[in-house]
């Protein structure tokens, strides 16, 4: 039936991650996570004279919650014997973006 399960991680995903984790196990699935944390162009918070420092610190946290919560779906994916691989798309805010695989 299902080979491929994918969840999209951006830190707020409640259930979900969970939910997939389950049903890639019950339907002996692989599972993706695909952590996505986009942020938005320098140039409006520049507009909205916003420091940078907490730009940067907005940031980090997005990025350490998605972290966490795509580490928490590995965890409980991988105690159900599910093969798991993540992968990080990120929007680097300037036109370019970058992706990663785990």
């Amino acid at each position: 039936m299902f080979k491929d399960v994918a969840v999209i991680v951006d830190g707020n995903n409640g259930k979900a991650g969970a939910y997939a984790s389950s049903l890639a196990a019950l339907l002996g699935a692989h599972l993706t996570t695909i952590a996505v944390n986009i942020g938005r162009d320098f140039e409006d918070f520049a507009a909205a004279e916003i420091r940078y420092d907490m730009i940067v610190a907005g940031r980090e946290n997005r990025e350490e919650a998605t972290n966490k919560a795509v580490e928490q779906i590995r965890s409980e994916a991988l105690s159900e014997d599910v093969d798991v691989t993540s992968l990080w798309l990120d929007n680097v805010g300037d036109g370019g973006s970058a992706a990663s695989m785990r």
